[in-house]
């Protein structure tokens, strides 16, 4: 969801005339940090394989860790996501 809603949170907290480069910046923030994840979550499941015969797969542990790291960023994004200074409506009328 905040993938759809970011772009207009930011819009709404910026200046008119830089719009278009911060819209800019968070695509290519945004792609950076999926190539990161997916580089992630392959070498993730490569830390464990099943061998059968010449085919190779993740072992459930792969699997399990994968999720396991998966939930433990996602946790941390929460945490720092709490820990931002809020803005009051008074302070963006300023």
């Amino acid at each position: 969801m905040l993938f759809s809603v970011a772009p207009t949170i930011i819009a709404q907290a910026s200046p008119p005339e830089r719009i278009s480069e911060i819209s800019g910046l968070l695509t290519v923030i945004r792609q950076l940090f999926m190539g990161i994840g997916a580089q992630m979550v392959t070498t993730l499941l490569a830390a464990d394989i099943v061998r059968r015969g010449d085919e190779v797969y993740p072992s459930p542990f792969a699997y399990d860790l994968t999720v396991a790291v998966i939930a433990a960023l996602c946790f941390a994004a929460v945490l720092t996501a709490f820990a931002l200074p809020r803005q009051h409506p008074t302070e963006r009328e300023a």
